[in-house]
């Protein structure tokens, strides 16, 4: 039964993946409204603190700092599992946004921003990774560019209430500041309401097959499962593709230097550069556009199409180079004037 079902990620959109989506979007307004408050607020301090320039720059960072978290929350959930720290999340936000008011000790402050940072580093990896696992994979790319538009919308709303809060005196900096818990409390009520279930994909990846497949059918229907994401073959495959396509940079770097004579090198080694342009415009191009289309496996089945095109074209009729000849007869080459070198093609290796 596992394996006639088809992948819950090859279904419709349903009402689960819409919820989804949905606490992401509120995720990522409520991270860039809380990234961009700051530089408002801390134009509305009041002369009577002395603010450093040291001090505005490391506020100001204090939430940058804290996205380095991003390394240890993206290592827990992927040990603990995405919902747990999906639904926290904006819990801790609000906690924070709110201890904001209540404080003018500056490194007191400093802390709270980055615990900030913190937090909205669970939005950037748990969140875009519980997306994926639930929204259907030919809208994925879509969707994932939406986030980029709704996390516009949060900074500039950022900027619009700071701007616009007056009347709370000297505090109205932390006002601003605090502002946020507004914005987080309402993606909070919203995953509280929903209940986010857990990622499929991270049961799956676990072991855990049966409470994935329990999962899918309650939320994406009994015609659908879930093909385990097998990790030692991926880990594999993406190792042995890493050290091709290494070995294949390292070619094109040496190859059209050693091709080209040196009258011509450069120019050669332009065209080079601007055709392989053609092709990483073109892949950039198409690839949201592919991927909405016909999914992300047409993607690879394209990519690995063009390579393989690729690799019997220079297989037939890609030269050897001079250099590479000069090597193999460097006797040959040596000999005095009268020797066997007739080609002018081996000349300038001798000159290299």
């Amino acid at each position: 039964m596992l394996l006639k079902s088809a992948d819950y990620r090859n279904a419709p959109m349903e009402k689960m993946s819409w919820n989804v989506f949905i606490g992401v979007v509120l995720g990522q307004i409520v991270s860039s409204y809380t990234l961009g408050i700051v530089g408002v607020a801390l134009d509305r301090v009041p002369s009577s603190m002395t603010l450093s320039s040291t001090w505005l720059g490391l506020l100001g960072a204090g939430s940058l700092i804290g996205l380095f978290g991003s390394l240890l929350v993206g290592r827990l959930a992927d040990r603990y599992g995405r919902r747990k720290f999906f639904m926290a999340d904006m819990l801790a936000l609000t906690l924070l946004s709110v201890l904001q008011l209540f404080t003018t000790n500056l490194a007191a402050l400093l802390v709270i921003r980055i615990a900030l940072g913190m937090a909205i580093a669970v939005e950037y990896t748990v969140g875009t990774a519980l997306l994926m696992e639930w929204v259907p994979a030919k809208r994925y790319f879509r969707y994932q560019t939406y986030l980029l538009a709704y996390w516009a919308i949060g900074y500039f709303a950022a900027y619009l209430v700071g701007t616009f809060t007056t009347g709370f005196g000297d505090r109205t900096w932390q006002v601003i500041l605090a502002s946020s818990a507004i914005v987080s409390t309402l993606a909070g009520l919203q995953r509280l309401v929903v209940r986010q279930p857990e990622s499929p994909r991270w049961l799956a990846s676990k072991g855990r097959i049966i409470e994935a497949i329990n999962l899918v059918h309650r939320y994406v229907g009994e015609d659908y499962t879930v093909h385990p994401a097998p990790l030692a073959l991926t880990l594999i495959l993406f190792s042995l593709f890493s050290l091709t396509i290494s070995a294949a940079l390292v070619m094109d770097y040496a190859y059209p230097n050693e091709l080209f004579d040196a009258s011509i090198r450069t120019s050669g080694v332009g065209m080079c550069i601007a055709i392989s342009r053609i092709g990483a415009v073109a892949g950039t191009f198409m690839l949201p556009i592919i991927s909405n289309a016909w999914g992300s496996q047409a993607i690879f089945i394209i990519c690995g199409t063009v390579l393989l095109i690729g690799g019997i074209i220079c297989y037939q009729w890609a030269p050897e180079t001079s250099l590479r000849f000069a090597k193999h007869n460097r006797s040959t080459i040596n000999e005095p004037s009268g020797s066997r070198v007739t080609s002018s093609r081996y000349s300038d290796s001798t000159i290299d």
